[in-house]
């Protein structure tokens, strides 16, 4: 089988949290994880069920990337996607082309 994939995933495990409208009331926030990422999109594992075409809204929380330096905290990244795969225990989501990058006030650890 061919990757049609043109960008490169990295198999990482991030803490996130989505949240998203399923017509008639907006869903507060399901935290999961990443399985892998791109800058493309992620597949997020999770037990929930949310219907693929469905528009999400999502926050990466990335810990401190400099453990020796206590004083630097993690990052949040704020983004939007569409889910364009489920299955049993997780979905994909590609994303917008829209984000911000956030400092976190406090230490995130994974």
């Amino acid at each position: 089988m061919n990757e049609l994939r043109s960008v490169s995933r990295f198999d990482l495990s991030i803490p996130a949290t989505i949240s998203h409208h399923n017509g008639t009331k907006d869903i507060p926030f399901i935290e999961l994880t990443t399985k892998n990422i791109s800058s493309a999109g992620a597949y997020f594992v999770t037990g929930e069920t949310i219907q693929q075409g469905m528009e999400v809204k999502i926050s990466l929380k990335f810990p401190n990337l400099w453990p020796m330096e206590p004083n630097r905290c993690g990052a949040t990244v704020s983004l939007t996607g569409k889910i364009v795969r489920t299955e049993s225990g997780g979905i994909a989501v590609a994303f917008k082309n829209n984000f911000r990058f956030t400092p976190s006030t406090a230490a995130v650890n994974p």
